[in-house]
């Protein structure tokens, strides 16, 4: 079965595991590194300085309380930059637009917005008489049964059936010359 050149060819053919030794290669270095926050996304979003809140539970803290410590701590800073107290309104302002798109903030007048719609409010509130009689609405007057109107109202269509163009003679469906079909 086997010819001599069958013998010469598969001399030199080796099986792997058989004939070597395995050798095993080093793992891949991956560094792990621990996150500084739990949800990296949303911390953005976090508020950890309160302005005017009653409420103020850790690690939230109140704005004035906190540029306080920052002024002790670091005084030649609060010389240069902190000099004045904290500006209120104007953080409230800033807060308004959190969450806005870019075409509210730069092209929309959020403020204007809020009046008005404080004001059309205002202005929708109207009280009516204590004696006063809701009439029946335009809807529930107009409406009218279809079936007082036709016993046959909500009976299906009858079908119509389509005539058939492959019929040679076209006469399927439909009556011929003669009425026959």
């Amino acid at each position: 079965m086997c010819t001599e050149e069958d013998l010469k060819r598969y001399r030199y053919l080796t099986i792997y595991k058989s004939d070597y030794e395995v050798k095993k290669g080093k793992g891949l270095f991956r560094p792990s590194t621990k996150q500084e926050y739990k949800d990296p996304i949303a911390e953005s979003f976090k508020h950890y300085l309160e302005i005017e809140d009653p409420d103020i539970e850790p690690p939230i803290e109140d704005g004035d309380l906190y540029l306080e410590k920052v002024k002790s701590r670091s005084p030649k800073i609060s010389k240069m930059y902190l000099d004045k107290p904290l500006d209120h309104c104007t953080i409230k302002k800033s807060r308004l637009y959190q969450g806005k798109t870019v075409y509210q903030v730069d092209y929309c007048d959020v403020e204007e917005d809020m009046r008005r719609k404080i004001l059309e409010a205002e202005n929708r509130k109207v009280q009516l008489p204590d004696d006063w009689v809701i009439p029946l609405t335009t809807q529930k007057y107009d409406f009218r049964d279809p079936l007082v109107l036709s016993s046959h109202a909500y009976d299906p269509t009858p079908q119509i059936r389509p005539p058939n163009n492959l019929d040679p003679n076209g006469t399927t469906g439909q009556a011929g010359r003669n009425g026959v079909r």
